[in-house]
């Protein structure tokens, strides 16, 4: 959204969810002749809202890197996607306006693709290696803050940080600049430390299952976490289960997917699993044979 708004400045109000979204759609207002523009949201839990747009007269542009089961077809509905392996949102939004910001899409990739993707799209710019490293972290703790469901234990809304990140036309300048962006790091590197620590609640060849206690930094880290163990446990599906809160958990799980000869790390999400199920969903986890791509342990956990 940020390059977009860069190459073509407009007025325009930002509407931001949790992730995975849900109900954003509900808030933006049906008005004829209202633009609104969508990156990176799931359809299938938003199509009646999306419809609800399209039929009251507001244009929709649509970036994403999947297709829905059942395609929208609506003459104010411009879609841009591209389901190519590991590709980002952020790299679909540079390849449409020519690379015109590239070091933020190379940000947006870092936070949001695998290290191979990220790393071949890196070696399109002329970026020294200090460079590199501070455009990869500068996404991984923009997705990190962005991945932590509880408002409260954020380090800053992502509508205010968007609104510090919107000033900077390179985001190294934003990286060297502002206070916040070392804040981030502080806050990430302290609440990983602490997660590594923990030791896995259940282990074997296949799978790691690691359970975050009830604490402000195991809130935060549950992706951070995942992420981590990815690197440092690639050759396992890597299980990360969230504080309990009202009775459900947050589970997540990475695993290395192949295709072809490239290979990208895949994430599978349950946002809302009931506590009375959890040994269940960490069976059906532990049972699976991870490897080439596929979903065996959400549809055995169905």
């Amino acid at each position: 959204m940020l390059q977009l708004r860069l190459a073509n400045p407009a007025p325009s109000e930002l509407f931001t969810s949790p992730s995975p979204p849900t109900g954003l759609l509900e808030r933006i207002p049906a008005q004829p002749g209202n633009k609104v523009t969508i990156c990176n949201l799931p359809l299938e839990p938003n199509r009646l809202q999306l419809w609800r747009l399209l039929v009251n007269g507001v244009e929709v542009r649509l970036y994403d890197q999947s297709f829905t089961e059942e395609r929208i077809l609506h003459p104010r509905l411009i879609v841009t996607i591209d389901s190519s392996a590991g590709l980002s949102t952020s790299q679909i939004v540079d390849i449409s306006l020519g690379g015109v910001y590239r070091r933020w899409a190379l940000v947006g990739a870092f936070g949001r693709s695998g290290r191979m993707i990220s790393d071949l799209f890196a070696h399109s710019l002329a970026l020294t290696h200090i460079q590199r490293v501070h455009l990869q972290t500068l996404g991984e703790l923009i997705t990190y803050n962005a991945n932590i469901a509880d408002p409260c234990y954020r380090c800053i809304e992502p509508a205010a940080l968007y609104a510090a990140l919107s000033k900077y036309q390179d985001p190294l300048n934003f990286f060297e600049s502002e206070p916040v962006a070392s804040e981030l790091e502080a806050m990430r590197k302290d609440d990983l430390q602490n997660a590594l620590a923990l030791q896995p609640y259940w282990t074997d060849n296949y799978a790691n299952v690691y359970v975050l206690p009830d604490v402000p930094w195991g809130h935060r880290a549950t992706n951070g976490l995942n992420t981590q163990l990815a690197t440092l446990a690639p050759h396992k599906a890597n299980a990360v289960i969230g504080p309990a809160r009202d009775g459900y958990v947050r589970a997540t799980v990475h695993a290395v997917a192949k295709f072809g000869v490239e290979a990208c790390t895949r994430r599978w999400l349950v946002e809302r699993l009931p506590v009375s199920e959890l040994d269940q969903f960490i069976n059906a986890c532990c049972a699976a044979r991870w490897g080439a791509l596929r979903t065996p342990v959400l549809r055995a956990w169905q």
